[in-house]
């Protein structure tokens, strides 16, 4: 709170807190959003957390409490993806359920959606499509969708450089409608 209180002396009214699973623990959070609800109404504030981490009654007090965002890594649409990325959630609320609980407690919400994974099928690019969709009907603009870029070659010790390809397998994004892309970028040492 102090660190808060020399921001807004410095003249800013609004500050991101960097915690990808903020809303966690209720014991930390429950301090912390009675200190940010008493910083007072001109001040607000953003954060990121886990779908699965929130429900209605805890978006009304992070709003309550000044919070305007939150970002949330949805990854993608498709439960056999989410496996295949071993995520930590047992269950995600409906997207659209999400999106709307979100704009009832006055808080604009930010999906993060990963396209074009590695083993990623058509049918998993369109179950993401969809559910980003599903989210852009509750909130439009709440949905950036994230290009996967496939690191295939990792840099030894010896080596000063690191080759970055990436290569979608979707024609429908690919540019020119050509059925793949590959851009190789080199990034220096």
């Amino acid at each position: 709170m102090a660190e808060i209180a020399a921001w807004r002396q410095a003249g800013f009214n609004t500050v991101h807190l960097v915690d990808d699973t903020f809303t966690r623990s209720a014991r930390q959070l429950e301090p912390l959003l009675s200190a940010l609800g008493d910083v007072g109404s001109d001040f607000a504030w953003t954060a990121m957390t886990r779908a699965d981490l929130v429900n209605p009654a805890l978006l009304s007090c992070l709003g309550r409490s000044g919070c305007v965002g939150l970002l949330y890594g949805v990854d993608t649409g498709s439960p056999e993806a989410l496996a295949r990325l071993s995520k930590r959630a047992v269950r995600y609320p409906d997207i659209a359920e999400l999106a709307l609980w979100n704009v009832e407690a006055g808080i604009a919400p930010t999906f993060y959606f990963l396209i074009d994974l590695l083993r990623d099928t058509m049918h998993d690019l369109e179950l993401s499509l969809a559910q980003a969709a599903r989210a852009s009907a509750v909130d439009p603009g709440s949905v950036r969708l994230i290009w996967c870029v496939s690191y295939l070659e990792r840099p030894s010790p010896a080596k000063q450089d690191m080759h970055c390809i990436l290569i979608s397998r979707h024609p429908t994004l690919t540019r020119c409608g050509r059925p793949s892309a590959t851009i190789v970028t080199k990034f220096g040492a």
